[in-house]
């Protein structure tokens, strides 16, 4: 059993489809996949549920591997009609005023974010967004409000009247993803799984997804 760190609303690093050659390449390995937030997959880990969990960031939990795959840049999604629009990049100054949607991995994800802006002397005015399309199309139209994606095509059939906007260069903000398991794992399969996603990240940083 693997859970997977997933955003059905903020674009994901590793999607479904990519795990399509090992099912295909390793057919006597039932190798279950469960989706969810980043912080479920960790206590999804650490309640024994699953063998191991993508995650984003590293942890420190004691007794447990994490193996750093791959860093993927945030973006950020805005309106067609918003002002930062018109804009080749945003700087965190930029987004002084401007509600963001509170990110979806509260456990790492949320403290990269402010302790960023923070830095740059902005205040972030947090928003929660329920977690549905239309919600979060309605904040981006109505409410002007801004969230913090990973580049993936998907999210422009979820988002046809937005754009997504690149980070400054000068304020670039990276999330780790990692894969975490415990350090007495006896799983066999374990270490094929390992290799392969240790693999597949390598492609998609050569293709720079």
């Amino acid at each position: 059993m693997l859970a997977v760190a997933y955003s059905p609303h903020r674009g994901n690093a590793i999607s479904p489809s990519d795990f399509a050659p090992f099912d295909r390449k390793h057919p006597r390995i039932r190798l279950s996949r469960t989706y969810r937030p980043s912080g479920a997959c960790l206590a999804a880990l650490e309640e024994g549920v699953v063998d191991a969990a993508i995650v984003a960031g590293r942890t420190t939990r004691p007794n447990i591997v994490c193996t750093r795959l791959l860093s993927f840049p945030l973006s950020l999604a805005i309106s067609r009609n918003h002002p930062l629009a018109r804009q080749d990049s945003i700087d965190f100054e930029d987004l002084q005023g401007t509600p963001i949607a509170e990110p979806e991995d509260l456990r790492y994800c949320h403290n990269v974010i402010a302790d960023r802006l923070l830095a740059q002397g902005v205040e972030p005015i947090f928003t929660a967004v329920p977690p549905h399309v239309t919600d979060h199309r309605r904040f981006l139209d109505e409410k002007r409000g801004a969230f913090f994606v990973v580049n993936d095509p998907a999210l422009v059939a979820l988002y046809p009247e937005a754009v997504t906007v690149p980070v400054a260069p000068e304020d670039p903000v990276s999330i780790p993803l990692c894969l975490a398991y415990a350090q007495n794992n006896e799983n066999r399969v374990l270490p094929t799984v390992e290799s392969y996603l240790i693999n597949l990240a390598a492609r998609i940083r050569k293709q720079g997804r």
